[in-house]
């Protein structure tokens, strides 16, 4: 009875509208049109032919404006609610994301089905919750799960409802059923690539297009012959918003929340193209603001602009720092591991074992963190590396820690084959090792408050038992290490270990633990590495024997080790946590211990800390400087002051753009914030006085971040040389890689003047170490003169031609000497004022008076006695200001 009158009322409506009644048909209500056009297709038989077909979707009635408000709900429910759940995404929730959203669609169709007494409203609404499901599933790691959710959604979107379904041939239902199946894994399977050949917006915006398209296969009113211009319009309009909400700030949300967005936005389309006037308004604007709730970055509250998550599974996660290219793998919330421009650890840990290990050595890494670690030790080519994780990650998450970027690589890196990784816990890989069994274990994952079995007593004890006579190494992070878990560790390992000490190199540390001091090799051991391994311990800061032995901030004090605690006691309270506070308790447990004498005058750990503290105060001034012109002036002062080194700051950049008392900037406004931005793409969001004025650049993402991995080093040299934003970002953020690069391509020949600018403000005493070995094996050593920077010291290279070369190349080289008051540059400057030939003599003298002016009197006339005199005078000024 009550069929019968929702059936009568249906029809007053339909006679309202000035609509024909529709056939009665025995197959229900579809989830795309009353009738499922695409069902009827299926159900012509043979013999009727393409007329027939055709005549049955011309017949397809209208769906009523219940049935459009029901699909409607269905988005308004979907976004905000699963949308909200997954861009927070507590720990724990995800698991329960798929049973918990189908049954919350599936009661609110049954609310539809008897509010509306409509079945196709309770079905329509538990079909777009589902749709909803299933386009989260195509970026949600391929699990099983989500991937039945996926075939289980398109199969229903083509066979119409479950009810007609089960009035057809079984081969009919399994054959749609099946191709349902193929499409979700061929969705899943094409998202990589697809997003990497297009880039992701083109390939979310594709996305929207396919399932509007989907969605309008059982409406008559959208196929040739009977287009109804309002609702084409409305849909164009719906997809157009959603297209500008992806490709706008939203544009990094993970294929998560992307699809929430999607599958909101889609049903609000439905209701667009289903309804009357009402539907259509009501629908647009759900359409948009679906699209905005179901696209927020992915992130932590207030820090979402600057914290993108890349993958999450069960309480791990891949989080991406935008502000600093970093990414980092958390767990519960604390930071297990992290890779970045800013952050050598791994680097750091491999070239101490490359030093203090015996080639064969076999290298147990406890932890596989984001997996860098064991790549770096590899690269060394000086041991055999066992990974023993206790998490075994989710293979997405692994993933995604490989790339430099947050987009996806079309090719997810694979793990290097010699690596043998086994899922066990750390005790338990350490219980069934003999004693002395690995000659280096390094710890690959950084202490926190949640990890207190790395503090306790006995797992120090298992290590030194294991490690033997061998060494033991830990990685810390100063900034992030809670003060309480670093002291329980430094006690702990003073119980266990004879000796300890701490090295740094800015925030990263490692604490290496043996039975005696190391025995540290002699200065030429780095230059028998292999060009991996050199470079790698230039990446981590580090020049040579004495730069570690530099690093070296004290040994752990016996005292320490009353703070050691057992797996018995409770864990040790987190404390403070920062680089402050972690200073402070090594200041406490640490005895200093004497290092080399800092006169090496290419150290290159003693220069990167000399530059970065530099960098780090030009830019606090700039930042305390006002919007007066006098202020706006000395910022574009202290940006020029570092264009030899490539201005390596987001404000230097965009600093770059301001004028100079009046004159004009010496780079376009536009393009030094476009510069800025490429840097750092969060430097806008606490933009320093001086700058306010300057044109912000209108994309919400940063060149970087199209990177899924740095380019091969042959395309990496020609991308990072000249002005554009992403040419100068690469050169800032990963300055190690683009060196290493232009070098290798020097050695293949003469760069361009643009590269040998790009590599010139590269260059440090390391890379003009390593250029000169590729000049040398081509005879073109003097090519180095271009990329000596005045700030630089004399390359040994250089010098030596200086001592045993001919006249010549000694007069081509003694004029770059002009200038340059380092102690090798001034020596060599003396020996050219004794010079016995009078041109290298005539050469020597402009090059002193470009240096000291008249201060030092000097002909090359004059005789001997008088020029040995006028040269020790020289010498005797290097280390001190003439």
């Amino acid at each position: 009875m009550a069929a019968k009158q929702g059936e009568v009322a249906l029809a007053d409506e339909r006679r309202e509208e000035g609509a024909a009644p529709p056939p009665r048909t025995d197959l229900g209500h579809g989830p795309l049109a009353e009738a499922g056009g695409l069902l009827r297709l299926v159900q012509c038989a043979a013999e009727e032919g393409g007329a027939a077909a055709g005549g049955v979707l011309a017949g397809t009635p209208r769906v009523p404006w219940r049935r459009a408000l029901a699909l409607m709900v269905a988005a308004a429910w979907f976004a905000p609610a699963a949308s909200s759940a997954v861009a927070s995404d507590p720990p724990g929730l995800r698991p329960w994301l798929v049973p918990v959203g189908i049954v919350g669609v599936a009661a609110a169709g049954v609310f539809a089905r008897v509010a509306w007494r409509t079945a196709g409203a309770g079905l329509d609404l538990f079909a777009i919750g589902l749709l909803g499901l299933a386009v989260v599933s195509a970026g949600s790691g391929a699990e099983p799960a989500w991937l039945a959710l996926h075939a289980t959604a398109l199969s229903w979107l083509a066979v119409g409802t479950f009810a007609a379904a089960a009035r057809q041939r079984a081969a009919v239902v399994v054959g749609l059923a099946a191709a349902g199946m193929l499409a979700g894994l061929g969705a899943t399977a094409a998202h990589a690539p697809c997003a990497a050949a297009l880039g992701r917006p083109a390939v979310q915006v594709l996305a929207v297009g396919l399932l509007a398209i989907t969605a309008t296969l059982g409406r008559p009113a959208l196929l040739p012959g009977a287009l109804r211009w309002r609702e084409v319009t409305l849909l164009a309009l719906a997809i157009a918003a959603l297209a500008w909400a992806l490709a706008g700030p939203g544009w990094h949300a993970p294929a998560g929340g992307s699809g929430i967005g999607l599958a909101a936005a889609t049903g609000a389309v439905f209701g667009c193209v289903a309804g009357r006037a009402a539907g259509w308004a009501a629908g647009l604007a759900l359409a948009v603001a679906a699209a905005v709730l179901g696209l927020p970055p992915r992130g932590d509250g207030a820090d979402a602009a600057r914290r993108l998550v890349l993958a999450v599974a069960g309480e791990t996660r891949a989080v991406y720092q935008r502000a600093t290219q970093a990414v980092q793998l958390t767990v519960a919330g604390e930071v297990v591991d992290r890779v970045g421009p800013d952050h050598a650890g791994a680097e750091l840990a491999a070239t101490v074992a490359t030093l203090l290990a015996v080639p064969g050595d076999r290298t147990l890494v406890l932890g596989a963190g984001t997996g860098r670690l064991a790549d770096a030790l590899l690269a060394t080519g000086r041991h055999e590396v066992e990974v023993v994780d206790a998490r075994g990650d989710d293979p997405t998450v692994v993933a995604a820690l490989r790339g430099d970027g947050p987009v996806p690589a079309a090719t997810p890196v694979a793990a290097d084959p010699r690596v043998r990784r086994e899922v066990r816990s750390w005790r338990q890989a350490l219980d069934r090792l003999d004693a002395g069994a690995r000659q280096c274990i390094v710890v690959g994952e950084l202490p926190h408050a949640a990890a207190s079995i790395q503090s306790t007593l006995e797992l120090q004890l298992a290590l030194r038992r294991v490690a033997g006579h061998g060494f033991v190494l830990q990685q810390l992070a100063l900034d992030l290490v809670p003060a309480g878990t670093l002291r329980a560790l430094l006690g702990a390992a003073a119980a266990a270990h004879p000796w300890n000490a701490v090295l740094a190199v800015g925030d990263d540390a490692l604490l290496l633990s043996a039975t005696a001091p190391p025995s540290w090799p002699g200065e030429a051991a780095p230059r028998a590495w292999t060009a991996d391994a050199r470079w790698l311990a230039h990446r981590a800061h580090l020049g040579s024997v004495a730069d570690v032995r530099r690093a070296v901030l004290g040994t752990v004090s016996p005292s320490a080790a009353a703070q050691a605690r057992s797996d018995l006691d409770p864990p040790p309270p987190g404390g403070e946590r920062g680089r402050r506070s972690a200073l402070s308790v090594l200041h406490e447990l640490l005895q200093p211990t004497p290092a080399p004498a800092a006169t090496e005058a290419d150290s290159l750990l003693l220069r990167w800390l000399g530059h970065s503290a530099d960098l780090r105060l030009a830019v606090a001034e700039l930042r305390r400087l006002g919007a007066e012109p006098a202020d706006v002036a000395r910022a574009q002062a202290l940006a020029v002051r570092w264009l030899p080194a490539g201005a390596p700051a987001a404000a230097l950049q965009a600093a770059l753009g301001l004028p100079a008392a009046g004159d004009a900037p010496l780079v376009d406004p536009a393009l030094a914030c476009r510069r800025a931005h490429a840097i750092d793409p969060t430097f806008w969001l606490d933009l320093p006085p001086p700058l306010a004025g300057l044109p912000k650049p209108l994309a919400a993402r940063g060149d970087l971040e199209d990177l899924a991995r740095l380019p091969a080093p042959n395309r990496l040299a020609a991308a990072c040389v000249g002005g554009s934003p992403t040419a100068v970002a690469l050169r800032v953020r990963f300055a190690t890689p683009c060196a290493r690069a232009l070098v290798e391509q020097l050695a293949a020949g003469p760069l361009s003047a643009a590269a040998t600018e790009a590599l010139r403000e590269l260059a440090d005493p390391f890379v003009l170490a390593e250029a000169a070995r590729g000049l040398a094996a081509r005879d073109g050593l003097l090519e180095l003169l271009s990329l000596w920077r005045r700030d630089l010291p004399m390359p040994a290279a250089l010098a030596e031609l200086l001592r045993h070369g001919d006249d010549a190349v000694r007069a081509r080289i003694v004029p770059a000497l002009g200038g340059r008051r380092d102690a090798e540059s001034l020596h060599a400057l003396a020996g050219c004022l004794e010079a016995p030939a009078v041109e290298l003599r005539r050469a020597a003298a402009m090059a002193l008076q470009a240096t000291f002016g008249d201060r030092i009197a000097y002909d090359p006339e004059w005789p001997g006695s008088a020029r040995i005199e006028a040269a020790d005078r020289v010498r005797a000024l290097h280390n001190r200001t003439p």
